[in-house]
């Protein structure tokens, strides 16, 4: 394994470029601070939230920005000397004011009273030549994007990273200010579902006219969703040449070890008519499309409760080929009804070639199982769903959101292994060929209705569910266990087993809200919710003698349903302390009836009556929200049937029909600032869950390694998980042609969790992530994007006969891109990982290498050729170390490792 950099190198490396920043910073202080009052020119009152933006006067690129406070009060720092600037003044409804501004020496100017000339529309300010960059309305902001120059060919994803506010991390993800974009609309319009990614990542930023910026509201017209907790919406207005025909953009590309990729986006415009085509294909382990993220631990749910926490490492796992393709339309039946609906398809194949190890800690040994795994996964998914919005006027909306899924997978595995302790070199070894058909189909809808009534204040909100499913399950399983040890013998077991699930959930709630006084509002919701599930299984031996699976297992089988009711009662009251503070309160008094039946087990019905009086209140105001709240936590139909099944030679689950339900305690704080004269936004959260009466595994391992597992009651609080974060982003002002942002982030994590392996104990872990994230850019020509990551976990037990664990890891991302000129860029990534105290036999240090040169070709430079080296010095693998109970386990996946492509992609439009 090569290790390019030491840990001490790539430290020296952040201190350096540490030093460098401060140093740039430091040259900024020869600047100016401006300061003013923005009035309406009739009657000289303060315009509250007027927005003040500084540009330079050659190019028109952002230096600052802010909004007036309610006196109409602005400052603006940070704003460099002997510079031609222009000073942009913008309300709605106002004539927008420009001022040419240049400044001889540091100091604080007072540019006294601006008076904006009302009656004017933002349509005739443009006509003035001077749209303004920004534009601030209330909660919502938007940008000018002719203001925020972007190569050519970039993505939608490049011009969110220019704007102010928003950071975009490298897997994609989308932040403003700190919160999370869940959403991103073409034209006020859903575009191929929720998932940001879509449009970001596929949409040139050329396009873009506008972009919009907006909390998340949709459906919260009363604000009951604190302005901490709010998530954010980005809506892209596309420029009006595009907005009637046809534009999109097409790529192929091929590579050395077969490697290809091809992708195809059109969209066709017709006054309210949008469609949206999209397909895509390739070998790559890239998807433009589906970005399902799944993840699972296969056998570990079964029996019971259990928590694991992650210590360290990349959990994608595979090689991947992918298809998908589809359409999106939205159309306006007149300005009340409008229409959204996506159909996408999507057919993945995924290998998996795994080596693990798994330590289980015990009292006076370890044991010790180490695996090789060869798995091939494919899936076929077509996914339909709709939106239907009608607004019949200004007081009422409904919203009606149907999906349909149908879906069908295959897994083909093959496993050996072999399991060995302290004591003993081998206590056996292992094989296991599974052979896995499943068939899911799931139909669900929601219904949102909301009627602001007559009385002010008053208002109605409706929400109904309703979700239907059934998955089938033919399992082929063929497991060979070759034990060395003279008390156990080996054993051989063919064995299949098929499964039918069908589950179906509905709900209604209907909430009233009224004011009570001045400065209290109640709200008072009614709920109902039925929750059915009904799970057949059948499993055979082979019968060797036919040759067929026809023996049945009656142990092995069940037949098992539940239907369950919860009718919920929950009155609120929000009183406004003052004009920032406000607390709510509310009592929950819930009823749940839970019926149970199992057909091959006594007893063969189960009933459950339960009574739940829920308290919860909440402090917010300022940017801060304090809150408490309480809920019950049920226990699966299979944690309470009262029989033992037998998943291997090795493992067995019994399950436990006296479990009751627990209680989770939930404390949560989180705070947010936005600081727009200066750039900085500011987030931080803390979290403590407390389990009362909480459901655990029981295990009872022996020396062989032959575990039995049942869930239990454990009654008191026995553990917490406690979890804390905050991250910090401020982009700095231009500083002689150097645009500088910063990006921090802390999370840390503390858990007690209870665990009964042979005797009770407790497993406490610790978590630390440092982020920094570091953005640079030099004239437009030269960005730099360093970001380093320390991470560390800590798990120790009591008792402390246990062995405490944990592990460290350092990562480094390097993103360089230069344009060398108008028609030819550069880009290049280089990524070091270092995992310390990793099993010896897996990767510990990776280097990762990705170069890429790309060619502006064709009239109007339509064309783009593209060169790509992927992973130069061939170390591509995925390692994961992760713990749970009193078990430690560590992966290592192939990737796809070192290849070569050559990529052509055409724009057009018509």
């Amino acid at each position: 394994m090569i290790t390019i950099f030491p840990i001490s190198a790539n430290l020296k490396m952040i201190f350096s470029l540490s030093f460098f920043l401060v140093s740039t910073i430091c040259s900024a202080q020869n600047r100016v601070t401006i300061k003013g009052r923005v009035l309406d020119s009739l009657n000289r009152s303060p315009l509250e939230l007027s927005t003040v933006t500084m540009t330079l006067a050659t190019d028109s690129s952002l230096l600052s920005y802010t909004v007036a406070d309610k006196a109409g009060a602005f400052s603006l720092t940070n704003i460099p000397i002997k510079t031609q600037l222009r000073l942009i003044i913008s309300f709605t409804g106002h004539r927008t004011l420009t001022k040419q501004l240049e400044f001889d020496r540091a100091s604080t100017v007072n540019v006294g009273n601006l008076l904006l000339e009302g009656g004017n529309t933002l349509n005739e300010v443009q006509i003035l030549g001077y749209s303004p960059p920004i534009i601030v309305r209330h909660d919502t902001v938007e940008f000018n994007t002719k203001y925020f120059k972007t190569r050519p060919n970039a993505v939608v994803e490049e011009l969110l990273k220019k704007l102010p506010g928003i950071q975009v991390d490298v897997d994609g993800t989308i932040y403003v200010n700190g919160k999370l974009v869940k959403k991103i609309l073409l034209e006020g319009k859903e575009f191929f579902g929720s998932n940001p990614k879509v449009p970001s990542r596929n949409l040139d930023a050329d396009i873009i006219e506008k972009v919009l910026v907006y909390d998340d509201r949709e459906k919260d017209p009363n604000h009951l969703v604190s302005e901490a907790l709010v998530d954010k919406i980005i809506d892209l207005r596309i420029k009006k040449i595009f907005k009637k025909g046809v534009f999109g953009k097409v790529t192929a590309g091929a590579g050395t070890k077969d490697r290809y990729q091809l992708s195809g986006l059109a969209n066709i415009f017709r006054d309210t008519l949008q469609v949206s085509l999209l397909g895509s294909s390739n070998n790559m382990n890239t998807s433009s499309f589906n970005f399902n993220d799944l993840y699972s631990i296969g056998g570990f749910e079964r029996g019971g409760s259990t928590s694991s926490v992650a210590l360290g490492g990349d959990r994608f796992n595979s090689i991947q080929k992918v298809t998908s393709a589809g359409f999106n339309l939205n159309n306006d039946f007149g300005d009340k009804l409008k229409l959204n609906l996506t159909y996408y398809y999507n057919n993945s194949r995924d290998v998996y070639k795994t080596n693990a190890l798994q330590q289980q800690l015990l009292r006076d040994s370890i044991l010790y199982t180490q695996s090789a795994e060869d798995r091939v996964e494919s899936l076929w998914q077509h996914n339909i769903n709709g939106l239907l919005k009608w607004r019949p006027n200004s007081k009422t909306e409904v919203r009606y959101e149907p999906l349909l899924t149908i879906e069908e997978s295959k897994r083909d595995g093959s496993t050996k292994g072999k399991m060995f302790s302290g004591f003993t070199p081998v206590l056996n070894n292992n094989s296991n060929n599974t052979n896995e058909a499943i068939k899911n189909i799931t139909f669900q809808h929601s219904l949102y209705y909301f009627k602001a009534l007559k009385s002010p204040g008053h208002s109605l909100t409706i929400n109904h569910f309703l979700s239907l499913g059934s998955t089938s399950n033919d399992y082929f399983s063929y497991y060979d266990l070759s034990s060395f040890i003279k008390t156990d013998s080996s054993i051989t077991i063919d064995r299949f087993s098929r499964s039918k699930n069908q589950y179906a959930r509905l709900s209604v709630d209907a909430t009233y809200r009224f004011p009570i006084s001045k400065k209290a509002v109640m709200d008072v919701s009614l709920s109902s919710k039925y929750n059915g599930v009904e799970n057949n299984l059948q499993t055979y031996d082979k019968n060797e003698g036919s040759d067929s699976y026809d023996i049945l297992l009656p142990s092995q089988s069940s037949d098992l349903n539940r239907i369950q009711w919860t009718n919920t009662v929950k009155p609120r009251i929000t009183y406004g302390i003052n004009e920032t503070w406000s607390i709510i309160t509310a009592f929950s008094i819930q009823s749940q009836s839970l019926n149970t039946s199992f057909s091959d087990a006594a007893p063969s019905r189960l009933t459950q009556q339960y009574v739940y009086f829920l308290p919860s209140v909440e402090l917010r105001g300022d940017g801060l929200t304090l809150s408490y709240n309480a809920a019950p936590n049920f226990p699966s139909v299979n944690q309470l049937r009262p029989v033992t099944l037998t998943y291997s030679p090795l493992y067995q689950s019994t399950g436990n029909p006296s479990l009751n339900p627990y209680i989770s305690h939930d404390i949560s704080s989180r705070y947010y600032k936005n600081v727009r004269s200066k750039s900085i936004s500011i987030s931080a959260n803390l979290t403590l869950s407390l389990p009362y009466n909480a459901i655990v595994r029981s295990q009872s391992v022996a020396t062989d390694g032959k575990t039995s597992v049942i869930p239990i009651n454990v009654s008191g609080f026995n553990g917490y998980n406690l979890s804390m974060g905050t991250s910090l982003s401020k982009r700095y002002k231009r500083v002689k042609n150097l645009q500088v942002a910063l990006s921090t982030s802390l999370n840390s994590s503390i858990n007690r969790d209870l665990f009964i392996v042979n005797d009770k104990g407790f497993a406490n872990t610790y978590f630390l992530k440092i982020r920094e994230a570091v953005s640079l850019n030099w004239k437009e020509i030269l960005e730099y994007t360093p970001t380093y990551s320390f991470s560390k976990n800590f798990a120790s037990y009591k008792p402390s006969t246990y062995p405490s664990n944990g592990s460290t890891t350092h990562n480094l991302i390097n993103r360089v891109d230069y344009y060398a000129t108008k028609k030819i860029s550069l880009q290049g990534s280089y990524t070091y990982i270092h995992n310390a105290n990793y099993y010896s036999a897996f990767s510990n240090d990776i280097n990762l290498v990705d170069l890429s040169i790309s060619f502006q070709i064709q009239k109007n430079k339509a064309g783009n050729l593209r060169l790509s080296a992927i992973d130069l010095l061939n170390q591509n693998v995925s390692v994961l170390r992760y713990a749970f109970d009193n078990k430690i386990i560590e992966s290592e996946n192939k990737l796809l490792g070192r290849y070569f492509l050559i990529a052509y992609s055409y724009k057009f439009k018509k």
